[in-house]
């Protein structure tokens, strides 16, 4: 009767102590995929090259514009909070970039010359191709983000123009110049927050920065803000 007693304390110790490791390697496991999409809204902007001008009266500016971006996204967890995330999509941005204090025949006066101004405008598509580190400080249903990466962005196409605006109230036509690369990298950093609407869905909200490491062809260093908004399921 002892020695069943005893066997029967021994297997419940076993089964427990299974059951406890098997709870805790579930709880810790970081073998987690996660599947979604995400949609920005962002805002192109760059800085001209001050030194260009400088020994002239032509002042440089740069007009920014709204563009959207479109991405799927494919995150595996490689810790309980630490996550890689790679985010194949498009983004479309757009720019002007404005030259004013130029003079041509025309804006003469008689005494002096009068201001023209020329504009150039590009609106393009490119793929682009983020690779993220996100750190979630809470692994709860409500986790807050920081995540940052390096993208590759390829240009797919291009609409451009360029306008010259002269004193007299007179427009014509110039030769285009590239306000984007046709491939650039970047570096990226987000932060946001997580939302566990079920056990296997969630959304997620995010602000974006975007620094373009390649100047363009009229030396202008670019760079983005976006609002992201996504949506995620879990593979378990």
């Amino acid at each position: 009767m002892r020695t069943c007693f005893v066997l029967a304390c021994l297997s419940l110790s076993i089964s427990t102590s299974v059951v406890s490791a098997q709870t805790a390697d579930s709880i810790s496991s970081p073998k987690k995929i996660f599947i979604g999409m995400e949609f920005g809204l962002l805002r192109c902007d760059a800085t001209p090259k001050s030194e260009v001008f400088a020994t002239t009266a032509i002042t440089q500016s740069v007009i920014p514009h709204w563009g959207y971006s479109v991405r799927l996204e494919a995150k595996y967890a490689i810790a309980k909070k630490i996550f890689l995330t790679l985010q194949p999509g498009i983004e479309r941005m757009e720019l002007d970039y404005r030259l004013d204090g130029l003079h041509f025949g025309q804006d003469f006066n008689g005494i002096g010359f009068n201001d023209s101004h020329i504009i150039y405008s590009e609106q393009s598509l490119f793929f682009c191709l983020p690779l993220i580190a996100e750190y979630q400080f809470t692994a709860g249903k409500f986790s807050p983000f920081l995540s940052i990466g390096a993208s590759a962005d390829f240009k797919l196409s291009s609409e451009q123009s360029a306008i010259i605006y002269y004193s007299d109230g007179t427009i014509d036509s110039a030769c285009v110049a590239d306000l984007f690369r046709t491939n650039n990298y970047a570096a990226i950093a987000n932060a946001g927050i997580n939302y566990l609407i079920t056990k296997r869905i969630g959304f997620s909200v995010s602000a974006s920065f975007k620094y373009f490491f390649l100047r363009s062809e009229v030396d202008l260093q670019q760079y983005h803000l976006a609002g992201i908004l996504g949506i995620y399921y879990i593979f378990k």
